[in-house]
């Protein structure tokens, strides 16, 4: 099958693509870039490019994300801190990617138990591992053309990438900011979606 990953850090997934022709970008691609290609299917993993309905239907709908997030929850940019900072659902999901930035169908997904003693950085390492492993089942799996995609519930939350400029005070660490710090910030300033 000849794939297309847009990825800027591929390495984790090429691994399971090995039987597959897999050509790697980062870079805004269109439908002609496809059909340049002869590409009949999208992974997209960390890329940071709107996807465009006509490159969408280029592959027939057969266009995938990867996401860092238990969807409809976090959809958009830095889901791992939105997770704390907001106290909701933490885990990684696999969907069919549709107009609208991380609203299509859901293929898998998993919920994933991470210790508020983690920081941003590990916690980020730990749900990078998730997605990863859960696209390997999901792609060598003898069945994934026949898995059924489920419609998102409503509900659920949508962050910007620039949402995350008022934090920057607390994130005094960086990415070694304890994620603790994070949702004890969220909790006191109302910020929990969750309880």
């Amino acid at each position: 099958m000849n794939v297309l990953l847009l990825s800027p850090y591929p390495d984790r997934i090429l691994q399971f693509l090995a039987n597959d022709d897999v050509t790697v970008t980062d870079k805004i691609i269109d439908e002609n870039f496809l059909l340049n290609i002869g590409c009949e299917q999208v992974i997209s993993y960390g890329y940071r490019h709107k996807i465009t309905k006509a490159t969408i239907d280029a592959v027939n709908g057969m266009a995938f994300n990867l996401h860092t997030s238990l969807l409809p929850w976090n959809r958009g940019a830095d889901p791992n801190f939105w997770s704390w900072i907001e106290n909701s659902p933490k885990g990684v999901s696999i969907h069919l990617i549709s107009e609208i930035i991380d609203r299509g169908p859901i293929l898998t997904q998993r919920e994933v138990g991470i210790s508020e003693h983690e920081t941003l950085s590990s916690s980020y390492e730990i749900l990078q591992s998730e997605i990863a492993e859960l696209f390997g089942s999901f792609w060598l799996s003898k069945s994934r053309n026949s898995t059924v995609a489920t419609p998102q519930i409503d509900g659920g939350t949508y962050h910007k990438s620039d949402g995350i400029d008022r934090f920057r005070e607390l994130l005094s660490q960086g990415h070694e900011t304890r994620c603790s710090e994070i949702k004890r910030y969220g909790q006191l300033h109302g910020l929990w979606v969750n309880g």
